[in-house]
């Protein structure tokens, strides 16, 4: 959810599931969106940060490599 309402701590983040981090960020900077941290190898593909016009920090994730492997050997 995107908000304007100055009542709401600028600290919540919200995260995003994308198909293409990349062509996402690119869309939203084009938007008024500022670059946080630019897009990094997570394990299930590419993850950004980007703060909206209004202070909310998003965190954009795809999984371009897949679901994350369930940890089975214990």
């Amino acid at each position: 959810m995107i908000h304007s309402d100055l009542n709401i701590p600028s600290s919540v983040e919200v995260y995003y599931v994308v198909q293409d981090v990349i062509a996402s960020v690119d869309g939203l900077l084009l938007e008024g969106c500022q670059m946080l941290v630019a897009p990094f190898d997570i394990t299930i593909g590419k993850c950004a940060v980007i703060r909206d016009p209004f202070g909310t920090r998003l965190c954009i994730l795809d999984k371009s490599k897949g679901s994350r492997p369930l940890n089975l050997s214990q």
